[in-house]
């Protein structure tokens, strides 16, 4: 392992190529199809009373919004990699 990430992989490099704005791009799709489960999974374990009572739209809605505000996160947590690795 030593050898792999000394001498054949540099992780700075690596990570320096990745433009982080790509990256939110490129996983813009996958994120949508993660959030619906995500967001259950956290408000029925947070809210469950709230959550279960939210009509179908209004917890629609709050997914589309998280994933609107997800390429903002990704972004930044991709900078943020790319200044501490």
């Amino acid at each position: 392992f030593d050898l792999m990430t000394t001498k054949l992989l540099n992780l700075k490099e690596i990570f320096d190529r990745l433009d982080p704005k790509r990256f939110s791009e490129v996983m813009e799709d996958a994120i949508m199809l993660m959030l619906d489960s995500i967001v259950e999974e956290v408000a029925m374990k947070y809210m469950p009373n709230v959550w279960s009572m939210l009509p179908k739209k209004v917890k629609d809605e709050i997914i589309v919004m998280m994933n609107i505000e997800s390429e903002t996160f990704l972004t930044t947590f991709m900078e943020e990699v790319k200044e501490h690795i």
